[in-house]
């Protein structure tokens, strides 16, 4: 279970803070899948930007956790941490 962050490659900037139970290239991979794409949301035109511009973003693992309760507190913890 791993807390990441979508970094822009264009300025090095967190740009997006998720939690999975699946490996970081995986999760990426289903981010930048088209049906996942479809809508309008603050993430979801970020990345179709990226993509247009032939880029994708960069996944950082920032924490690994052993339990679902301490993947939800890393998770805030670190969205907190980059919102500040």
């Amino acid at each position: 279970m791993i807390v990441y962050a979508l970094v822009d490659p264009r300025d090095a900037r967190v740009r997006y803070v998720g939690k999975s139970h699946r490996s970081a290239r995986r999760r990426l991979r289903r981010h930048l899948a088209p049906c996942y794409l479809t809508g309008f949301t603050h993430k979801e035109r970020w990345l179709r930007s990226l993509l247009r511009l032939g880029l994708e973003p960069c996944i950082e693992i920032l924490q690994t956790c052993n339990s679902a309760h301490e993947l939800s507190l890393a998770e805030r913890h670190h969205i907190a941490r980059f919102r500040s």
